[in-house]
């Protein structure tokens, strides 16, 4: 269950990060943006990849066809 939004999007594209935050009160296209160059040669470079590889290892699939079955098979 969320009582939140997220607060940061991330998105890769080889060794660089686009970071967004989205912040309470304000559309996420007027909200900071930036790029991080290199995925392990700074410290917000590494706790980025962190956080997605957590996201990943939390991930569950989902059949579409048959998303509330799937969906309730998932323990949380």
């Amino acid at each position: 269950m969320f009582n939140s939004q997220a607060s940061v999007s991330v998105y890769r594209a080889d060794g660089r990060y686009l970071v967004s935050m989205f912040l309470h009160g304000q559309l996420a296209i007027d909200s900071p943006q930036f790029e991080i160059e290199g995925t392990h040669d700074t410290v917000l470079g590494e706790q980025i990849q962190r956080e997605l590889d957590t996201l990943w290892d939390i991930g569950r699939d989902v059949d579409l066809g048959d998303w509330n079955r799937s969906i309730d098979m998932i323990r949380f």
